[in-house]
């Protein structure tokens, strides 16, 4: 983190901490700036990067975001002389878990099959996702699914085991395009990523998926495994396995290089 704020102070960024935006300011159909609790500042382009309080963000220039935030855990198990730094990235898609290496020993991520719901709106105001609770032993049964593959996943000891939350879509794939209830630009999400706010003044960019949850469904299912194959099979990750419902594809859709 120290090192992205380090480059961003580089190229001229000013980083406002515990500064909370309140508003999101137009004028004639453009953004024209932010208000903070602490001052006003003018802008074209305004970002909203809040994670898991991107609703909220939205909801300052009235505009409905689609995401839900969601639990996400990880354990870190104690260091291990079967670890390596230089060990790959895993990421077993038919587990929808990942694992790398991290502080001498073994990180283990899952994504649950019907995570915990948790809106910051409803929380106190004071809410962190430090705040988030935290379930060992559904994450441990996670685990026990590649236990086969990566002992250690399921046996070393826990060393530290930490959650925060994820924005999620409603179908599970990005949203890009258009927010038509509001004349502030386009909104960019990816999912279990960073939903953004663009201003009108943003370089218009064909967007493959409209951002409105019924016309999410409109882009072509094959079209859609074409581009989650391509990408598994040209990333650095290393894919154990590859799961047609894991990109919503039904069996037969996919090319064949990618079935199971």
């Amino acid at each position: 983190m120290q090192a992205y704020l380090s480059a961003c102070r580089l190229h001229g960024v000013e980083i406002l901490e515990s500064e909370p935006a309140i508003a999101v300011l137009t004028s004639g159909g453009r953004v024209t700036g932010l208000e903070t609790t602490s001052r006003h500042i003018t802008a074209g382009t305004v970002v909203d990067a809040a994670g898991a309080w991107a609703r909220q963000v939205g909801e300052l220039a009235q505009a409905w975001i689609p995401v839900a935030p969601v639990r996400h855990q990880l354990l870190i198990t104690e260091p291990s002389d079967s670890t390596k730094a230089t060990d790959p990235i895993i990421r077993v898609i038919d587990a929808a878990t990942y694992l790398r290496p991290a502080r001498g020993g073994l990180m283990f991520g899952a994504f649950e099959t019907d995570p915990m719901p948790l809106d910051p709106r409803r929380q106190p105001a004071a809410f962190t996702t430090d705040d988030v609770p935290l379930d060992l032993g559904q994450l441990q049964k996670l685990a026990g699914q590649v236990s086969a593959e990566v002992p250690l996943a399921g046996s070393a000891r826990v060393a530290e085991h930490r959650g925060g939350l994820f924005t999620m879509s409603p179908d599970g794939r990005f949203l890009a395009g258009p927010v038509s209830e509001v004349p502030v630009g386009e909104v960019a999400s990816t999912v279990a990523g960073q939903p953004r706010l663009l201003g009108e003044d943003e370089p218009r960019r064909p967007a493959a998926v409209n951002s409105s949850a019924s016309s999410l469904s409109s882009v072509p299912v094959s079209s859609a495994c074409s581009a989650a194959a391509h990408s598994v099979r040209n990333s650095s990750v290393a894919c154990m396995r590859w799961s047609p419902f894991r990109c919503g594809c039904p069996p037969g859709r996919l090319p064949g290089r990618c079935r199971e």
